[in-house]
């Protein structure tokens, strides 16, 4: 079975941000950092129970 990751808008501008400041001052760290990325979420559409837990004393936390 497989599942879907979704992003919240500010997640995916967030990583849209990224990828453009990344491709600015360095394409390879850019692509690294994409490949990288893609193969988190791919991983976590396999197995969604793999993820870390978020840390109880971390504010974003209280909002999962």
């Amino acid at each position: 079975m497989s599942y879907s990751v979704r992003f919240t808008a500010q997640a995916r501008d967030d990583l849209l941000r990224l990828a453009a400041f990344l491709a600015d001052r360095d394409p390879a760290a850019a692509a690294h950092a994409r490949a990288a990325i893609g193969e988190a979420v791919s991983l976590l559409e396999r197995f969604p129970l793999s993820r870390r837990m978020p840390d109880a004393s971390y504010p974003a936390s209280a909002n999962s």
